[in-house]
């Protein structure tokens, strides 16, 4: 995290304190009731909103809960168990994919880096071209009545998250999942079955006007300049164009 994270993220949750091993979607659990249960008994997101304006938070249980570490509501905090590879993907450069059948619903991986605030965003977007590539993701969720936004920059620290490409129609999704605290870890989720071996790719704009003509311009006014904008090579018939990228941190 940087050093001007926002302080209200810190603020850590209380676990649930159920008495079976696994703690029941349909029982008292103070972790699932929060906003509803998000997971099956099988670990997938029931819930397949691949649009970030219509996201509602996802908690699972911790290490302060009375459940074990087989509870049905603890599924990010286990880390990947996908078999996932990084390759060559011809003219897109390296890519992940991957080495068996995902099911719609599965947790993929995290997309890790530093949590930055938005000033940190900021700063760092005005600092970079946008014509290069940018590893600063925006994430909008609905947390409660407010709207929320996290800045995940993995530029300097990731993890195979960093290296997963985007598509105008991707297969994986992106979801806000909470631990222990306000503080999400960024999801990707397979938003249909996946069969193996194919190249896993998610939208970066996390599914907010994706369909938005102003965002196939192969340049961008930011102030008073006009900058070239990355070319998407997703090679699809619908595709954008250009990748997308949030024109708000760019904006006093």
């Amino acid at each position: 995290m940087t050093e001007d994270t926002l302080d209200e993220l810190t603020e850590h949750y209380e676990g649930c304190r159920c008495d079976a091993e696994s703690c029941s979607p349909t029982g008292s659990c103070s972790c699932i009731s929060r906003f509803g249960p998000a997971f099956d008994a099988s670990g997938r997101l029931q819930d397949i909103v691949p649009h970030t304006d219509l996201l509602k938070p996802v908690f699972e249980c911790h290490d302060d809960c009375s459940c074990g570490q087989s509870c049905c509501n603890r599924v990010v905090q286990h880390g990947v168990t996908a078999k996932l590879q990084v390759v060559s993907v011809g003219h897109k450069g390296v890519g992940v994919r991957s080495l068996q059948p995902i099911a719609r619903g599965s947790f993929v991986c995290e997309y890790s880096g530093e949590l930055l605030s938005e000033k940190s965003a900021r700063r760092r977007a005005r600092n970079t071209d946008p014509a290069m590539h940018n590893y600063i993701l925006a994430v909008r969720e609905f947390f409660g009545v407010k709207l929320m936004t996290t800045y995940v920059d993995a530029t300097y620290a990731g993890n195979v998250g960093r290296f997963i490409n985007h598509s105008c129609e991707p297969n994986l999704f992106v979801q806000p999942v909470r631990v222990e605290s306000a503080v999400p870890r960024v999801a990707l989720f397979a938003l249909r079955d996946i069969p193996v071996y194919t190249e896993l790719a998610y939208d970066y704009s996390g599914g907010v006007n994706t369909t938005a003509k102003s965002d196939c311009k192969l340049t961008s006014d930011i102030g008073e300049q006009t900058v070239a904008r990355k070319p998407c090579l997703c090679s699809l018939s619908h595709c954008r164009q250009v990748l997308p990228y949030d024109d708000t941190l760019f904006v006093s």
